[in-house]
């Protein structure tokens, strides 16, 4: 029997998954020895009382700064364009440059210097200087025959799958979300099997990165298998929750990143949520609906809904910790129910609005419409505004599949919301599309074909 360490010490990942079954298909099979971050340990502990579990190795001073030397190209994602030419990284470079200037030329002087092989491979003995004794130490420990790290991007998991290769030991990455591949670098060693949701990050993986095509599988998104699965709280559950009328038409806000990331404002926020409430006043949207907002995780001031709690048409869908009265995450850890909630609020939403977000792809696997934003109120300079974000090559995807609109203006989004409830088949094809080429399978059994992935390696 094969036993395999896990590798996973981000939230994203935890979720995408931990919480969506992947570790529970390998422990059928196999015995599992998790890796993770300090702040992951209690959660996990509860979860998989019956593992082994370690915190992830942590280099010191030096031996980090050697190591992102010869990692800039993925760590410090504006050195990477025009390596890797993606809409995405030339906005991060154009906004680094400006904020930057030193740093940027610093860093994409590094990126250049350590593209050759032949350096990139002194760099790697380099870093190996370190004896680096807490990773071997596990795999000694356990007698580890595979391993399977969550991210292919993360640093952490380097210096595990590095002495893998070296022991010749199977390694399989993953690559964690549908945008990765051409917004947050590129991989930092060769698996031995990459894992990935469809077709188009695959595209993705050969053109942009030079990957060899008989190491990449396609398995869907394992996070999205309750969303296919149903297994989701029902619409009595989800009214009762946010205390609907059991007749209501609902239209779901799904909030932004806040301003430090992407251009998103609070004042952006008000005026999408201040237009949909007028729409209802002015009967332009159905009177009787109302309007769910559902803030984003990242958000750091939370102060900015009360002004919307006092209106009766609004239902605020809150993380549950905030709910709780709790500290927010050290990273970004989303509550598995909540992620199942945002599931069933999609299912019984009659359209979504997003300014550029992946909720696009959440209402779709119910086949609902989605509605981006693609203006700031007020005007912002463009390589910080929420149009360079919905620009990213990723989101760009959605506009040339025509799954959802991207509105440039508030009548432009009252007109769209309003075809969301007259029309909703307008981007169904385009949907569709975009679900088969970027989730790929939606069957409900991605977390079943990542293990199956893992455990044939």
């Amino acid at each position: 029997m094969d036993t395999i360490l896990v590798l996973c010490t981000e939230g994203a990942s935890y979720r995408n998954f931990v919480n969506a079954g992947v570790i529970d298909e390998l422990k059928k099979k196999a015995k599992v020895v998790l890796v993770c971050a300090d702040w992951m340990e209690e959660h996990l502990r509860k979860k998989f009382p019956d593992l082994p579990l370690e915190i992830v190795y942590e280099p010191g001073r030096f031996e980090s700064i050697a190591d992102h030397i010869r990692m800039t190209r993925t760590i410090y994602r504006a050195s990477v364009w025009p390596d890797i030419k993606t809409s995405t990284f030339k906005i991060i470079r154009g906004r680094t440059i400006k904020e930057q200037p030193i740093k940027f030329w610093i860093r994409r002087g590094i990126a250049v210097v350590s593209k050759p092989a032949i350096v990139q491979a002194v760099l790697r003995r380099v870093a190996w200087l370190w004896p680096k004794k807490a990773v071997k130490d596990v795999f000694n420990k356990y007698g580890i025959t595979k391993v399977f790290s969550a991210n292919v991007l993360c640093l952490d998991h380097v210096p595990y799958a590095e002495y893998a290769l070296w022991k010749k030991i199977p390694v399989v990455a993953a690559v964690m979300s549908w945008d990765n591949m051409t917004s947050k670098g590129t991989p930092m060693y060769l698996p031995n099997r990459l894992l990935m949701w469809g077709p188009k990050q695959k595209e993705e993986c050969i053109q942009l990165h030079n990957l060899p095509e008989n190491i990449l599988r396609t398995c869907g998104a394992a996070q999205f298998d309750c969303y296919f699965q149903n297994d989701l709280p029902s619409k009595t559950e989800v009214f009762t929750k946010l205390k609907i009328p059991k007749n209501a038409k609902v239209i779901t806000y799904v909030g932004g990143i806040p301003a430090n990331v992407m251009g998103m404002t609070a004042e952006n926020e008000k005026v999408i949520v201040d237009t949909v409430l007028r729409g209802m006043d002015e009967g332009t949207l159905p009177q009787e609906a109302i309007l769910v907002i559902r803030p984003h995780p990242g958000v750091k001031d939370w102060d900015q809904y009360k002004e919307f709690e006092k209106h009766p048409k609004v239902r605020m869908n809150y993380p549950a910790w905030f709910l709780q009265g709790k500290e927010p995450p050290k990273s970004w850890n989303p509550n598995w129910e909540d992620h199942k909630f945002m599931g069933a609020l999609m299912k019984y939403s009659t359209v979504a609005i997003t300014p550029g977000g992946s909720s696009t792809i959440d209402a779709a696997c119910f086949d609902k419409p989605a509605v981006n934003v693609y203006f700031d109120t007020p005007p912002r300079p463009y390589l910080f505004s929420l149009k360079s974000h919905c620009d990213f090559a990723h989101l760009i995807y959605l506009r040339e599949f025509r799954a959802t609109p991207f509105v440039e203006s508030t009548e432009e989004l009252l007109e769209e919301v309003k075809d969301g409830f007259a029309k909703p088949a307008k981007y169904k094809q385009g949907r569709k599309k975009m679900l088969d080429s970027l989730i790929g399978l939606q069957d409900g059994k991605s977390a079943v074909r990542t293990a199956e992935e893992v455990l044939d390696a």
